[in-house]
């Protein structure tokens, strides 16, 4: 069933959920432990959200974002998504072009 655990032990995840875990708990450790240092190639982040939503300029809907980062560089806000898709397959331009398509469509400045 779709929102469910992919087993009926109580706490485990769907693969998906647990990659994107995964992947906002690297980002955290990553602008936990570099952003603020003089030599840090990564700018201090504001917020760090996972399984959040942002509204799309287009339409007006909400979409769902796999982890939002914001954070300020130089007094300029900037916003970046992360799409998580676990897969053991190279993913094809088609998913590329989607992830791409969402950036811009949410107004944010990156994706990853």
């Amino acid at each position: 069933m779709k929102g469910q655990p992919r087993n009926a032990n109580e706490g485990e995840l769907k693969p998906g959920k647990a990659f994107e875990l995964m992947v906002e708990r690297i980002q955290k450790l990553l602008h936990g432990a570099l952003a603020g240092k003089p030599d840090s190639p990564l700018p201090p982040v504001v917020a760090i959200e996972r399984g959040g939503r942002l509204r799309d300029l287009d339409t007006g809907v909400g979409r769902e974002i796999d982890i939002i980062l914001r954070y300020r560089l130089a007094g300029t806000h900037f916003l970046v998504i992360v799409e998580c898709r676990d897969r053991c397959e190279t993913q094809d331009v088609l998913w590329v072009e989607q992830v791409y398509g969402k950036m811009r469509s949410v107004g944010a400045h990156g994706a990853i």
